[in-house]
C-alpha cells in the first residue's frame, strides 16, 4: 500500500516512514459488524415467530422491537461505507487523501444513528414492561421514562449536530482540539448508562415478589437481568472513548469504539427478546402435551356457564389468555395458581381471586388484592 505523504495527520510525520506499521482492521470491522447484524436478524425473526405466530399477541412493544432492529441495521450502513470508501480501520498514513476527506461524514451519520437506535430499543423495553406488569404505578413510571427517553434522544441529536458540525468544515484539521467532542461523548455515554440501569433493574423486584418456586423465580429474574450485560458494554464503550477520539492514529484506533457502539444496541435487542422466549425453551413440549387437557377444561367451563351462572371455584377455571384461548407458554410448566399469578403480572389478565371465587372479573391492581 502506498504511503500517504500529502496529507497532514494528527501528529508530525515520523522521521522513518519505512518503520511504520501497515496492517489494517477493515476485515475485523466487516466481520464483527456482519456477525452482530446476523444476531439482530435472528432475534427479530424469533420475536415475530413467538409473538406473531405462536401466541398471536402482537403489541406495540413488538412493533417497537422490529423498528429498533431496523435502526440497528441502519447503524451498520455508514460503518460499512466508512470501510469501503473511507479510512476506518486504516492507519492514517495508508489512507488516500480522498478517503480522509469523507470520513467525517460517515462519522457524523454513525453518531446520530446510534442515538436513535439505542433510544428506540429502550422504548421497546419500557413498552414491554408496560404490557407485562399490569400495575398502575409501573405503567405510570414507564410512561414517564418513555417521555424522558424522547427528550434525551432529541437533546442528544441536537447537541450532537452542534458538536460535530465543525467536522464538515473543509478547513478542519485532524490535529484540532477534540475536547468538546470527548466531553459530549462522556455525557452521552453517562446518560445512556444511567437510563440502562434504571430500565434493566425495574422488573427485578417485581418478579422477585412472585409466589413461585425458587428455581422458577430465579429463571425469571435471570431472563430479565440479562439486560445488565448491555450496561457492561456501555461501560467498556465509555472506557474506549479517549482512545477513539484523542488518538494519534484515530481511524485505526477508533475501531473498538465503533464496534462497541454497534454491539451495545445489539445486546439490548437480544436482551429484550429473551424474556419472551419461554415457549421455545423448556416449556414448549409440555405445553403441547397439556393442550388437550386445557381444551377439556374450556369445554367444562362453557357447559357450566351455559347451564347456570354459578361461579366456578378457581381450580375449576381453565387458565386462559385475554382472548379466551388456553395459554401455551406456561401450561404444563407451572401449577394453575402459579401460572395465574405469573400471567396476571405479564399480561394483566382479568381473573378471579382464589379466596373469593364469586368475585366478578377484574384487572390485577397494585396491591395484589381482590
Amino acid at each position: 500500500m502506498a504511503l500517504n505523504t500529502t496529507t497532514t495527520g494528527p501528529f508530525p510525520s515520523p522521521s522513518s516512514p519505512e518503520s511504520l506499521p501497515h496492517d489494517n482492521r477493515q476485515g475485523l470491522v466487516v466481520g464483527v459488524t456482519s456477525a452482530l447484524l446476523a444476531l439482530v436478524i435472528i432475534f427479530m425473526g424469533i420475536r415475530v415467530y413467538i409473538r406473531g405466530f405462536m401466541l398471536k399477541a402482537w403489541g406495540w412493544d413488538d412493533s417497537s422491537y422490529i423498528l429498533s432492529g431496523v435502526f440497528v441495521m441502519g447503524l451498520a450502513i455508514p460503518v460499512y461505507f466508512n470501510v469501503k470508501k473511507g479510512s476506518l480501520g486504516l492507519h492514517w498514513w495508508d489512507a488516500a487523501p480522498e478517503r480522509l476527506a469523507i470520513d467525517n461524514k460517515f462519522l457524523i451519520t454513525t453518531v446520530l444513528t446510534y442515538q436513535v437506535a439505542f433510544a428506540s430499543i429502550k422504548a421497546t423495553f419500557l413498552l414491554q414492561y408496560r404490557r407485562a406488569f399490569a400495575l398502575p404505578s409501573v405503567q405510570l413510571f414507564c410512561d414517564v421514562m418513555l417521555a424522558a427517553t424522547a427528550v434525551i434522544v432529541a437533546s442528544m441529536l441536537l447537541s450532537g449536530v452542534f458538536v460535530t458540525k465543525k467536522l464538515l468544515d473543509p478547513q478542519y484539521a485532524a490535529s484540532s482540539d477534540q475536547s468538546a467532542f470527548l466531553i459530549w461523548g462522556y455525557v452521552n455515554a453517562a446518560v445512556h448508562l444511567a437510563t440502562d440501569i434504571i430500565i434493566f433493574i425495574l422488573p427485578l423486584p417485581l418478579v422477585g415478589s412472585l409466589k413461585l418456586a425458587t428455581m422458577q423465580k430465579a429463571g425469571l429474574i435471570a431472563s430479565f437481568a440479562v439486560g445488565i450485560f448491555t450496561g457492561a458494554i456501555s461501560v467498556v464503550r465509555m472506557v474506549n472513548l479517549p482512545l477513539g477520539i484523542n488518538s494519534t492514529d484515530p481511524f485505526f484506533d477508533a475501531v473498538p469504539l465503533v464496534l462497541f457502539s454497534i454491539a451495545e444496541p445489539t445486546s439490548a435487542i437480544i436482551c429484550a427478546c429473551i424474556p419472551i422466549m419461554r415457549p421455545l425453551l423448556g416449556c414448549s413440549d409440555r405445553s403441547r402435551n397439556s393442550s388437550q387437557g386445557s381444551r377439556r377444561w374450556l369445554s367444562k367451563l362453557s357447559d357450566k356457564s351455559a347451564g347456570n351462572q354459578t361461579p366456578l371455584s378457581f381450580p375449576e377455571m381453565a387458565y386462559m389468555t385475554p382472548a379466551g384461548s388456553p395459554r401455551g407458554d406456561y401450561a404444563g410448566c407451572l401449577s394453575n395458581s402459579q401460572a395465574r399469578e405469573l400471567h396476571m403480572i405479564e399480561f394483566g389478565t382479568p381473573t378471579r381471586t382464589p379466596s373469593s371465587p364469586a368475585t366478578p372479573l377484574r384487572r390485577y391492581d397494585s396491591n395484589l388484592g381482590p
